[in-house]
């Protein structure tokens, strides 16, 4: 393949856009040309694609600002002059197949609907495969209808787990489907001692923590508020240091509501940052009260660095986790209860932690991916009729 299409219509960064970076440097490495369409208002997802762009003249950058609409499916169904225009840009880039990466069936799904009617076979990565009903959406259930078709535009899907390939199945996808493990991807951080120094944290306390968006709708983190400002004052939870690592207006709303519940020299937050490793390494216990998730990244984080995971019993988060390390979701309840067991015996509770973290590198080390991801791409390359370049003889 000598020249691709990457795009993404997503305006915010996560998990995703992770893989996705490294599906774009994969191909970079082995002398593919990439035409990358992204929304320039995605800040740091423009920032990594910059310094990229910097380092290797094959990839070139298209900003391209997606339309704001709640309907997507409806909006691109009807208006065909979005799509339309994104057909001819496709069409000038004259690629031999397209990568789009979707965060869910809407993010991206113009790069899917464009692709198909330029005529390029399209891969699309789609970690969560869940209905906006099921995310507690506005209008979730009138998207949900509308996004149907949207499932059968890409030729062949990525996913992370086999949760996600039963939902996009019960969609109606009747592509191949492959599963893609997530790269850990980064260089070892600062030692945890240093950085508790840093943020003035006391060598010997326990710390709890919530790392990545700090909202509620997805992540949780009213649950994990609840757990710990509506615990006793006597309960051990109290002794325990709280660090939140990322942004967001539900996370602010989480410290305000800590501090005046007794968490005010107990409690930190970092802000957003490009390497949150380096403070999720001073974390004695990673909680995930999610209501729904794919695969966060930053359990596979986590459980790299050799840190035990709390989590809600959804999704990925059950698919990957061992039971004793989860809650029911929906239940502050019930995940103080789990707290206060990794408390009170944290040697058992960290029992499972070395055969989870000898699997993390044994799957998701940047090796390990990039042998898999050759693997689906030749399968990829069968399935629409082309044949993967061959280094050797090029």
């Amino acid at each position: 393949m000598k020249r691709i299409l990457f795009y993404t219509g997503a305006k915010t960064y996560g998990g995703h856009e992770i893989t996705s970076l490294f599906i774009l440097k994969w191909f970079l490495e082995r002398g593919t040309e990439v035409e990358c369409v992204f929304p320039p208002e995605n800040q740091p997802l423009a920032d990594a694609l910059t310094k990229l762009e910097e380092k290797n003249g094959r990839l070139r950058l298209w900003p391209m600002t997606p339309p704001r609409v709640l309907f997507h499916a409806l909006h691109h169904r009807c208006c065909h002059q979005t799509v339309d225009a994104l057909v001819v840009e496709f069409t000038r880039l004259d690629v031999d197949f397209a990568f789009v990466s979707q965060g869910n069936l809407e993010i991206s799904a113009l790069g899917t609907l464009a692709a198909r009617k330029a005529c390029i076979p399209c891969l699309s990565y789609l970690p969560m495969a869940h209905g906006f009903r099921e995310m507690g959406t506005h209008y979730g259930r009138l998207r949900d209808l509308f996004n149907r078709y949207l499932v059968h535009q890409p030729a062949f899907w990525l996913t992370c787990t086999e949760t996600q390939t039963e939902r996009l199945r019960r969609l109606g996808a009747q592509q191949p489907i492959e599963l893609l493990p997530q790269p850990i991807a980064f260089d070892e951080p600062p030692a945890p001692a240093d950085v508790r120094r840093e943020l003035g944290i006391a060598q010997d306390a326990v710390v709890l923590g919530m790392c990545g968006r700090l909202n509620n709708k997805q992540k949780g983190c009213d649950l994990f508020t609840r757990a710990l400002s509506e615990s006793p004052s006597d309960s051990p939870l109290r002794a325990c240091t709280v660090l939140l690592i990322g942004e967001g207006q539900d996370g602010r709303d989480s410290v305000a509501t800590l501090r005046s519940n007794g968490w005010s020299g107990k409690l930190h937050c970092t802000g957003w940052c490009a390497h949150p490793e380096k403070y999720l390494s001073t974390l004695d216990l990673l909680v995930l009260p999610s209501r729904f998730e794919g695969l966060p990244h930053v359990i596979l984080e986590a459980l790299y660095l050799g840190i035990p995971v709390a989590a809600a019993d959804v999704d990925g988060l059950s698919d990957y986790l061992p039971s004793e390390w989860l809650f029911p979701k929906e239940n502050a309840t019930a995940l103080r209860a789990k707290l206060l067991e990794f408390l009170q015996d944290q040697e058992a509770y960290l029992s499972a932690l070395p055969e989870l973290r000898q699997r993390v590198i044994r799957e998701n080390a940047p090796q390990a991916v990039s042998k898999a991801l050759e693997s689906i791409l030749i399968k990829f390359s069968k399935y629409i009729g082309l044949a993967l370049r061959d280094e050797q003889s090029s």
